[in-house]
């Protein structure tokens, strides 16, 4: 079974990876908490025995972050963990990935882990469930899951610039839903409908959703430009037309709205920002465990 992505080339050159590094957003601490508040949970109703207080050690034997990219969720959970197993099938994506002496780092489908039955405490999926063959990976999910353990996978929409129908906004989205529409690999339709597509019912009995949100950050245009070159529309648009770059045209609509905001602009203060933009986005979290007893072939 095979990760759709390795199908249509997407971040396997470095220019594309660290374009992904710099521009993607960090997830919030409410992400980590909640999943944390789930595992203790899950994990004391399996009896786990919980640590003392002052022991200072890892919590958990083995966590796999899946799809890791540039393991910035290795990063977030690296301390909580004996042991981290982190897999892509992108060898660029991995080589700007953070070294750390319990992490190792895989090119590796993500429905074949490698590892044992009933041995992984936490598996991590950030934004990437739609490139997978989800049958497999499910299977694969509970498979390797002890008891008392999680799948937790996310992912966030494009969201706003500033607010809906804001000039900036329509620009930006002039981009994604116009210009890039019909580049965009199979799957994405996923993500804009925040997953309720992606359900793993056939193979855990428990599942729960979890509305939040990306922390808010200030985007000026040249971290939208960054950010676009690191979407696989993007990507794909250009090897299909290698004479025009849609971010071209960012920078242009974008250049009339900032000097529109200039010139209405009532103080020093406000015309210095004219080139800062709110960028809001929602992030839908979803979480899995008791794996159902499925027969193996």
């Amino acid at each position: 079974m095979v990760d759709v992505r390795s199908n249509h080339i997407l971040f396997a050159n470095s220019s594309q990876s660290n374009n992904y590094k710099l521009s993607r957003p960090t997830y919030p601490t409410t992400l980590y908490d909640t999943i944390f508040s789930e595992l203790k949970k899950t994990s004391a109703a399996a009896g786990r025995q919980s640590k003392l207080s002052l022991d200072t050690s890892p919590t958990y034997d083995l966590a796999v972050d899946i799809a890791t990219g540039t393991g910035q969720v290795v990063d977030a959970i690296v301390s909580h963990f004996k042991h981290i197993l982190a897999t892509d099938i992108s060898k660029s994506q991995l080589s700007e990935a953070k070294p750390h002496p319990n992490v190792t780092y895989q090119c590796r489908d993500a429905s074949d882990t490698g590892l044992s039955d009933t041995s992984v405490d936490l598996i991590t999926v950030g934004q990437a469930m739609h490139w997978f063959d989800q049958p497999a990976f499910f299977s694969e999910a509970a498979r390797i899951l002890r008891p008392g353990g999680l799948l937790a996978y996310w992912t966030y929409d494009f969201g706003h610039l500033t607010e809906p129908g804001s000039p900036e906004d329509a620009v930006f989205r002039k981009l994604r839903w116009g210009t890039l529409n019909g580049y965009w690999a199979p799957g994405m339709d996923s993500v804009v409908r925040k997953y309720e597509d992606v359900y793993p019912g056939d193979y855990f009995k428990a599942i729960q959703r979890y509305d939040l949100k990306l922390d808010d950050v200030y985007f000026n245009i040249d971290d939208m430009a960054n950010y676009t070159r690191s979407w696989s529309g993007y990507q794909t648009y250009r090897k299909k037309n290698p004479s025009h770059d849609p971010v071209d045209d960012l920078y242009e609509g974008m250049a009339k709205v900032v000097k529109q905001r200039r010139d209405v602009a009532a103080t020093a203060e406000a015309a210095t920002n004219a080139n800062r933009f709110l960028y809001r986005r929602a992030l839908t979290l979803f979480i899995a465990h008791t794996p159902k007893l499925l027969k193996r072939a």
